[in-house]
């Protein structure tokens, strides 16, 4: 699962010609054409032509989920050949597009469920990173400001003593601090996952 920066062609590219590589799922930019019966549009012109009727519904984690499918290929993505699409419309009845997801795969059997639920993971995994970032202060620190790079330091520091204390209170011995922190992770995500009625990692 890519964001939208995974859509360009020298990274799929680079992927697609690895023989274990089984595909992907990743947003569509909204600048690209796409190729439907061998005639080149613009995916918001295709967008500006769905009516309501052209979505429908699914009972999603307890939720209904308003989306719409169709295949095609993406000319800058030949090498790709015919790709799944997912529009998933976050407010029913608003056909505006900037309120459309797009997504799209090179899976050619996923199912919609199967791309709902990889694009729900991914942002959680989104969802967690920012919550990491606002909490320590991150957020205004690029990775390629000097700043960013001693605060990484710093909280590895940090991570190092947090596990070795944890380490040396275990009533039993363990000599990884690996082993911590894996119980730690499962740990917290039980308790997660208990809180937000989701399926335990």
């Amino acid at each position: 699962m890519f964001d939208g920066e995974g859509a360009k062609e020298n990274i799929l590219k680079y992927f697609h010609l690895n023989p274990d590589w089984e595909g992907f799922v990743t947003k569509f930019p909204r600048t690209r054409n796409i190729s439907l019966n061998k005639e080149k549009i613009h995916v918001r012109k295709y967008l500006s032509n769905l009516s309501q009727k052209d979505f429908q519904k699914v009972l999603f984690n307890g939720k209904e989920i308003y989306f719409h499918t169709f295949r095609a290929s993406i000319p800058s993505l030949a090498f790709l050949g015919e790709c799944s699409f997912v529009v998933i419309q976050t407010q029913k009845g608003n056909l505006s597009q900037k309120t459309f997801r797009i997504l799209f795969t090179n899976v050619s059997n996923i199912s919609t469920l199967q791309f709902l639920t990889i694009y729900k993971r991914r942002w959680l995994q989104e969802t967690y990173h920012q919550i990491l970032k606002d909490s320590f202060g991150l957020k205004s620190s690029k990775h390629r400001r000097l700043v960013a790079f001693f605060r990484l330091i710093e909280l590895g520091n940090l991570a190092y003593c947090f596990l070795e204390s944890q380490r040396l209170k275990s009533s039993c011995f363990v000599d990884s601090l690996s082993s911590i922190r894996q119980a730690l992770l499962l740990n917290q995500s039980a308790v997660v996952s208990l809180k937000h009625n989701l399926a335990a990692a």
